[in-house]
């Protein structure tokens, strides 16, 4: 369910390289979902075939490609973009700056 949102999407990267890269990327998504949330594979096809949720993700991608999102992690701090991962010291020059 929706609770469990968050430490499924982490399960996912962090076996991104098994599931992106194989053969059969929704079967090897439909098993980590199997073995880490009990999903079935009724239920997971199900989540593939809702409409509503494949069109609210085709907005948000689109929303952050036309803001200039090219990758992940990216981020809009007082108009500047920031793409990749930063180190924390990064993030307090640029909290400081801005105060």
């Amino acid at each position: 369910g929706p609770e469990n949102a968050f430490e499924m999407i982490a399960i996912f990267f962090e076996r991104q390289r098994q599931w992106a890269f194989g053969a059969d990327p929704k079967t090897e998504i439909a098993a980590i979902a199997r073995q880490q949330a009990g999903i079935g594979r009724t239920d997971f096809d199900a989540c593939l075939a809702n409409a509503d949720l494949q069109n609210s993700l085709v907005s948000m991608v689109q929303q952050g490609q036309s803001e200039g999102v090219r990758g992940t992690p990216t981020f809009f701090i007082e108009g500047e973009v920031f793409v990749g991962e930063q180190p924390f010291e990064v993030f307090v020059e640029i909290i400081e700056d801005n105060m």
